[in-house]
């Protein structure tokens, strides 16, 4: 008789899921698309405490050697979740931990509807609301004043607000998760490719159906025009209310890019099956010229913009680097503050430049998936 408490896994942790694509596999946090034969295997190492080679073979059809190398091939696949991937997030710390973001999702999650269909009407629904007075305040303040910030306490209000829209954006995400059954995990700050972002850590979705999963996706901007119509309603002042809007509508258009890892790429991604997209664009013009893969249109035109987009990024910051040095020269005498100034714009293009250069070079590198 043998055990499998000598395991590396307990795969009691193991959660076997289908979600109406695929069958995935989730431990600790991270999912894993798997097919049939493994599907059987794990559900039977989560169904026997003791097994032995009689067992094996009467439901996998296995003796014990081919049996041990499945199991340690298993193993050794779900022992590479200690190294944690948070999808290109780098230089990221925690705000809200996963036992907090628990607890306030409990209570956000009742601003869902039960069924996805009426989420997509009210989304609808806010966006068109939003754009809307967006439109409204623009005009009206625009032919009374000119549109600025008045005071230092204005900015400070204005950036303050900017910062609770994307907290809150990022619990429309988790709260989502929470409402479909699925723990939420923790809710923090980083860097993807150049851009600071706040993100929400929502990977156990993969068990969720695509209609569930791109609701997941949605319901950040969703928690957001909320928020934006409550300030609305709130606040007073209709300057800070049209910048307010406005930095919120800047905020939903980079979400909605498919060209990061944004909400809309995940939209994208998730409602019509596309795995792996953001890196399957980098490597698929080379390998389309070097004829190992099939021509498809759709992923043709996704990677041009997307080099195209990549490598406008990188002109851009390279031309401001080439004049930050053109001021830092001419500066150099005075050492005054504007000095100081430039040199923490130098300094920060170019950390920006040589994320950028080395973000877009690793892309080409050959990966092996998991």
């Amino acid at each position: 008789m043998e055990t499998i408490e000598n395991s590396k896994i307990n795969f009691n942790n193991v959660s076997l899921a289908n979600n109406g694509q695929e069958l995935i596999m989730e431990y600790k946090g991270k999912c894993f698309v798997i097919n049939d034969y493994i599907f059987n295997v794990i559900s039977f190492l989560k169904k026997e405490k003791e097994i032995n080679s009689e067992k094996i073979y009467e439901n996998l059809s296995l003796d014990q050697e081919e049996f041990d190398f499945v199991l340690s091939n298993i193993e050794d696949k779900l022992s590479l979740t200690d190294k944690q991937n948070y999808g290109g997030i780098f230089l990221r710390f925690t705000i809200f931990r996963h036992n907090y973001v628990d607890k306030i999702t409990n209570v956000l999650k009742l601003l869902l509807p039960n069924k996805e269909r009426t989420f997509f009407l009210l989304f609808l629904f806010l966006i068109t609301l939003f754009l809307s007075v967006v439109a409204i305040q623009t005009s009206t303040i625009s032919s009374k004043v000119h549109l600025r910030i008045t005071n230092k306490y204005e900015v400070f209000y204005l950036y303050l607000s900017i910062f609770f829209a994307s907290i809150f954006h990022e619990f429309g995400h988790a709260s989502a998760a929470k409402k479909f059954g699925i723990q939420p995990g923790e809710i923090g700050f980083g860097f993807f490719f150049i851009f600071p972002v706040f993100y929400s850590n929502v990977t156990k979705i993969w068990t969720l159906d695509k209609i569930k999963r791109v609701v997941v996706n949605l319901a950040g901007i969703y928690y957001q025009l909320v928020f934006a119509m409550i300030v609305c309603v709130v606040v007073r002042d209709p300057n800070f209310i049209v910048l307010f809007l406005k930095a919120n509508l800047a905020i939903i258009i980079f979400s909605l890019l498919p060209f990061l890892k944004n909400d809309g790429y995940w939209v994208l991604s998730d409602y019509f099956n596309l795995k792996n997209l953001y890196r399957r664009s980098y490597t698929y013009l080379i390998e389309l010229w070097r004829g190992r893969v099939k021509f498809d249109n759709f992923l043709f035109i996704y990677s041009i913009v997307h080099f195209s987009m990549v490598f406008y990024l990188l002109f851009t910051f390279l031309r401001f680097f080439i004049i930050k040095i053109g001021n830092l020269y001419h500066t150099i005498p005075h050492m005054d503050f504007d000095y100081l100034l430039i040199l923490g714009k130098f300094i920060l293009n170019l950390f920006i430049l040589y994320t950028l250069i080395l973000r877009l070079l690793s892309f080409f590198k050959t990966n092996k998936n998991v």
